[in-house]
């Protein structure tokens, strides 16, 4: 599952086009909340309306296994932490501070073509994954900082 606002240059927008043509579609399934706009461009990606963050939460722990963010150059993705805070390891765009919220919870990636592998070695490890996952305090990031 991924979600998207925007369909600007930084959202990563080419890459959910670019998998909506090459992932596996018969492994995988790849659901985007976003606005309805964006669904008329998809052929696979399967769009859904926007939802409250609650929603959002259910759904993730409920439907949901692995959570993308292609977005590029993004300080503090509410969609990461909320992932993270319901279970799902995270493939990332590197280069983003990403890094630091997802830490061992899943995989970056440089380069779009190399998700389809990343995505199988989220699946052959996941109880792994999902077991490095580590959602921090306010008070412990603040700590880091100062």
């Amino acid at each position: 599952v991924t979600s998207a606002w925007s369909d600007g240059k930084r959202k990563g927008y080419d890459t959910l086009q670019w998998l909506d043509s090459n992932l596996d579609f018969t492994k995988y399934k790849l659901e985007l909340y976003g606005r309805p706009s964006m669904g008329s461009r998809f052929k696979n990606v399967i769009v859904r309306k926007p939802v409250t963050s609650e929603e959002l939460a259910v759904e993730l722990r409920e439907s949901f296994d692995i959570f993308l963010t292609p977005s590029r150059l993004e300080p503090c993705s509410n969609s990461v932490v909320e992932a993270l805070a319901s279970g799902l390891p995270v493939v990332y765009q590197r280069g983003s501070g990403h890094d630091e919220l997802v830490m061992n919870g899943g995989l970056g990636f440089d380069v779009k073509e190399e998700l389809p592998d990343i995505l199988d070695r989220i699946v052959d490890s996941y109880t792994s994954f999902q077991g490095n996952i580590s959602v921090t305090t306010i008070e412990k990031v603040a700590e880091a900082y100062s």
